[in-house]
């Protein structure tokens, strides 16, 4: 082989091997895109304020307005006239009614933990069913969302009295009560926000076990 057609050989070889990273077709160019991240969830301070608004409407909400909230849909809760939405810090429980809907936030991991949920470990009927049975578990400690009452009077409005009333076998630990009343400024109608608290409302720092809100049937 002589000198010159050595050379040509060495030119043909690089030239394929350019070829070759040059191709639009590599595995690293046919990735799949990654998917864009859900919008966040909503801050419970924010969840309140959006079902106080519904819930002060001039007229009683539709249902649809209350089980329809950041893109889920509630669904049935074992327990009857209850609707769970599931977000992942905190579920909110609908109980609708024509005139006077309620809405309660709790934890999620109360939720998970505390919700009675139904099991089907007895035998079935003559139907061919097999029976629901409820189980309550008692709770030794009680989950906290993610907001504290100065941040809901802040917003909503200063806290009326103290409630706490401990019983003889609680199935969860003992909890202070505290309600702020809310007015829709536009509507004037009004909404009471029930706070659950781990100590008084008075105290320094606190935790909310959960949010209650009702449609306000008259003046206080």
């Amino acid at each position: 082989m002589t000198k010159q057609r050595g050379w040509q050989l060495v030119w043909v070889v690089l030239a394929i091997v350019l070829l070759g990273c040059g191709s639009t077709d590599t595995p690293m160019q046919k990735q799949v895109p990654v998917a864009r991240m859900s919008s966040p969830e909503p801050s419970v301070a924010a969840t309140t304020r959006h079902y106080l608004r519904l819930l002060t409407q001039a007229a009683p909400p539709p249902t649809d307005s209350l089980t329809h909230y950041h893109g889920l849909v509630a669904q049935p809760d074992v327990v009857p006239g209850r609707l769970l939405l599931r977000l992942p810090t905190y579920t909110i429980v609908v109980q609708p009614d024509s005139l006077y809907p309620q809405v309660t936030i709790e934890p999620a991991a109360r939720t998970e933990l505390y919700n009675p949920r139904p099991t089907s470990t007895a035998a079935p009927s003559a139907s061919g069913k097999k029976p629901v049975r409820l189980v309550l578990t008692t709770r030794k400690t009680n989950p906290a969302l993610a907001v504290s009452l100065p941040e809901l009077v802040a917003t909503f409005g200063q806290w009326r009295g103290d409630d706490y009333a401990p019983v003889e076998e609680p199935l969860e630990p003992d909890m202070h009560t505290t309600e702020i009343p809310y007015r829709n400024p536009a509507t004037h109608k009004l909404s009471r926000i029930t706070v659950r608290l781990q100590t008084a409302p008075q105290a320094p720092t606190n935790a909310v076990h959960d949010i209650r809100l009702a449609r306000a049937r008259q003046l206080p």
